[in-house]
Formats: C-alpha cells, sequence, structure tokens
C-alpha cells in the first residue's frame, strides 16, 4: 500500500515543480517586458516626451513627470520582481500599469488615431492599429499574469489567499 502513496506524493512534487517553473517564466517575462520598455524611455526621454504629446490624452503639465517618472519606476519594478524585493508591491504597480496601458491603447484604437507607440522602446516605433492591438495584448498579459502571481496559492507567494 504505501507504493502508490509513494507515486502521488511523487505526482504531487512534480505538479508542484512544473507550477513553480512557470510561475518565474511568467515573472522573469514581465522583467523582460518592464526593462525592455523602460530601456529606450531612458535613454531617449525627448522622444518619448514627444510621443506622449502625440496621444493628446495626457495634459501638458503631465508630460514632463511622466516622461521623467515613468522609465525609471519601469526599471525599478523590473528589478524588483527579479530580486523578490518589494514583489508584493511591484505586482501591484504592475496590474496598474497594465490596465492603464492597454486602456491607452485602447482608446487610441476606438478613436482611429494611429499614434506611434514607445512602449516596446523608443528604437521600435509601430504606426499600425495592429501594433496597438499587440502591445494592449502583452499589457493585458501584464495585468493578468501579475494578479496571478499575487494571488497564486503556492508556497513561496507574495500573499496568500484561502
Amino acid at each position: 500500500m504505501e507504493a502508490p502513496k509513494a507515486a502521488v506524493h511523487l505526482n504531487l512534487e512534480k505538479a508542484r515543480w512544473r507550477a513553480a517553473l512557470s510561475a518565474n517564466t511568467v515573472r522573469w517575462l514581465l522583467v523582460l517586458i518592464l526593462a525592455w520598455s523602460a530601456g529606450g524611455k531612458l535613454f531617449w526621454p525627448e522622444r518619448f516626451g514627444g510621443l506622449l504629446r502625440g496621444l493628446g490624452m495626457i495634459p501638458q503639465a503631465l508630460v514632463a513627470p511622466i516622461q521623467y517618472g515613468l522609465p525609471p519606476l519601469e526599471l525599478i519594478l523590473a528589478l524588483a520582481l527579479a530580486s523578490h524585493v518589494g514583489r508584493t508591491a511591484a505586482l501591484f504597480a504592475t496590474i496598474f500599469l497594465g490596465l492603464a496601458f492597454a486602456g491607452v491603447h485602447g482608446l487610441v484604437l476606438i478613436s482611429g488615431t494611429v499614434v506611434p507607440c514607445g512602449c516596446a522602446g523608443i528604437a521600435v516605433r509601430w504606426d499600425s492599429p495592429w501594433a496597438h492591438v499587440l502591445v494592449a495584448t502583452v499589457c493585458g498579459f501584464m495585468a493578468v499574469s501579475s494578479t496571478g502571481l499575487l494571488f497564486s496559492d503556492r508556497p513561496g507567494a507574495p500573499s496568500r489567499c484561502r
């Protein structure tokens, strides 16, 4: 009777290992997305400011704070997710950023105005509606996967809901 218990325990351990591996993969994907997004904005802040002004959704008084504040925030969030320091706050902030960015791209799509996007780095500028759909999908992935990581029911997760 011990053999089936051992097999069940082994299968459970394999499932836990796979869940941890997939959670780490998702976490590192979030780190890469945030770091890539921050990279171009940090190196070319004036071009990013021009893209923000081109959106026309942000008051001119907020362009400079967003232009110089958002890229370091994205980089800090990437570092926090990579190092597990302040991970819960970083996941909440990533949820907020993902929803906000997806909303902006949704509004751009609904309005029909195609604006060059600096989300994938300033060097990659896409001026098509499909690019906005792609970026909105990636932003939605950021929000959903951050929520999944935040409320996952596995040991080592930042918070546990039971």
